[in-house]
């Protein structure tokens, strides 16, 4: 008879549960049989699945008969039960994904038997991964099931978001599967916060911890898979995820204090590097030249600067988590901002076109004055300028100094038509010359500001850099034999010194008082 081994199991998986139900209703004393037969229900109600259905199905019966036996072992207090419970979940995992077939486009979305299958068997963990949480064993055992009760909740996460993901890569098209797939991700995390507010299930909570991650590697797709962030839906995808991350860490980061930090700055970094690429990407559409890298770099250091002035109006988060947006947030966002000017001014000639070039009125350099004095507000905002304001201010000095030098180099290249090479532009007299004539006025500038104001350091760092300059003037400019580049350098620089000792005397080592002064 067709499926007649099939309706033979289910009819004595049938017989011993009436058994083990007049058992349990007529008598106490007879426990240990009427458990007896309720255990050879189940297992004949487990081999009727594979005989009635095919592979998958029985992979996904086999998971919620897990759930089932898990339940049932939690009522009963039977430790037995509960391995036999997991096994069988693990087993119907396994089993349905090793089963031969075809999943396409040309099934039914949603309701086929691929993704359906997936799903029982994530509801089947999650069941479980609740029942563990609700366990009331004894105290020894707390921690292993606790553990469990995680190993679940992440069994059932993974099946969830690979039903999702392979229905998106088969129902959506090529152009928008990634802002599908960030939304889904996103959403299953919101979802899963409602519920485990509903169900007052805290450690449902802990998917909303997949929203950054799933930024961050959508991000770095997009890098490869799309022109820009916000092609392709991206525009509704990137909102909406980071959205949905910053409601959850506005109603659920008490429960994860120890990684509140890290989702706050991981966000923070995401969003710097979706809007500087973003920016980059526009401008490059109308302007070549430095313009869009310029426009990256500056959207960069405003957003720091914005972040700055937030801490005033913003309480949540900027405030009442400062110091990690102060150091962590800005002073990242900083570093690869500064990182992108040295770089920048290091290889690029600057070039505005098509508006004319213009020494320290350009993009690159304007840029570069508008990254610095963001990065000076934050040292300003910072407790360890306070206690070491003398190395900060060595930092952004030298930093200082490197971009003059480098604004020097672009001049000779777009006004002495020297290449922008860093070689060429060594070994070129008239770059020798204006560096004496800038780095000495700039250290005479230096060595006037330390005598007027009676600030020992700064004469000491403009003393420094005229002792460079004169260096400089042996070491180099004396081989320029015979150019009148050497002697414009040596009569300037000697003019500088004079100057020097005439206005600029060292200033006493210890400051005096008003009055005194």
């Amino acid at each position: 008879t067709e499926y007649g081994l099939a309706l033979s199991a289910i009819a004595l998986a049938g017989l011993y549960v009436a058994l083990a139900t007049f058992l349990h209703r007529r008598t106490k004393e007879l426990r240990v049989l009427m458990e007896s037969f309720f255990g050879l229900g189940i297992v004949f109600l487990t081999i009727a699945v594979p005989l009635a259905l095919d592979a998958r199905w029985t992979s996904v019966a086999w998971a919620l008969q897990g759930a089932a036996m898990i339940w049932l072992a939690f009522r009963q207090r039977r430790r037995l039960a509960l391995l036999a419970g997991i096994a069988l979940q693990l087993l119907a995992g396994l089993s349905y994904s090793e089963q031969p077939g075809v999943y396409s486009a040309d099934t039914t979305p949603l309701l086929n038997g691929y993704f359906l299958g997936a799903v029982l068997i994530a509801l089947a963990g999650w069941f479980s991964s609740r029942l563990f949480d609700r366990s009331d064993f004894p105290n020894s055992e707390g921690r292993l099931f606790r553990l469990v009760a995680w190993l679940s909740l992440g069994w059932a996460t993974a099946w969830w978001l690979w039903a999702g993901l392979v229905e998106i890569d088969l129902r959506v098209s090529e152009a928008r599967e990634l802002s599908a797939c960030l939304i889904f991700v996103a959403a299953t995390a919101g979802v899963a916060a409602l519920v485990a507010s509903r169900l007052q299930w805290e450690r449902l909570n802990a998917l909303g911890l997949l929203v950054v991650p799933a930024m961050a590697l959508a991000f770095l797709v997009s890098l490869i898979t799309q022109p820009h962030p916000l092609a392709r839906f991206g525009w509704l995808a990137w909102p909406f995820a980071m959205g949905v991350h910053y409601a959850f860490l506005r109603h659920r980061e008490s429960l994860f204090a120890g990684l509140s930090a890290t989702l706050h700055a991981g966000a923070y970094w995401i969003l710097a590097a979706v809007i500087g690429y973003e920016v980059f990407w526009q401008v490059e559409q109308v302007a070549d030249g430095i313009w869009p890298s310029a426009a990256g770099i500056m959207s960069g250091a405003f957003l720091a600067l914005t972040t700055l002035r937030a801490r005033e109006t913003v309480s949540w988060p900027v405030n009442e988590h400062w110091p990690v947006y102060s150091q962590a947030c800005i002073g990242g966002v900083l570093l690869v901002v500064l990182a992108a000017v040295i770089g920048n001014n290091l290889v690029s000639p600057g070039d505005p076109s098509p508006l004319p070039y213009v020494p320290l009125l350009n993009p690159l350099a304007l840029t570069s004055l508008f990254a610095l004095f963001v990065a000076w507000r934050w040292l300003l905002a910072n407790r360890w300028w306070q206690e070491d304001s003398r190395f900060a201010g060595l930092i952004v000095a030298m930093m200082c100094l490197y971009l003059l030098t480098m604004a020097v180099a672009r001049g000779v290249h777009h006004f002495a038509g020297v290449p922008f090479d860093l070689e060429i532009l060594a070994e070129s007299v008239v770059l020798q010359t204006s560096l004496s004539m800038v780095w000495g006025t700039t250290g005479l500038l230096g060595m006037v500001l330390g005598a007027r104001f009676i600030r020992r350091e700064i004469w000491i760092g403009g003393a420094a850099l005229m002792a460079i300059v004169v260096i400089k003037l042996f070491l180099v400019e004396l081989d320029n034999t015979g150019t009148v580049g050497r002697v414009v350098s040596f009569l300037g620089v000697g003019v500088l010194l004079l100057i020097v000792g005439y206005y600029a005397p060292a200033p006493p080592r210890v400051e005096r008082e008003a009055e005194a002064v």
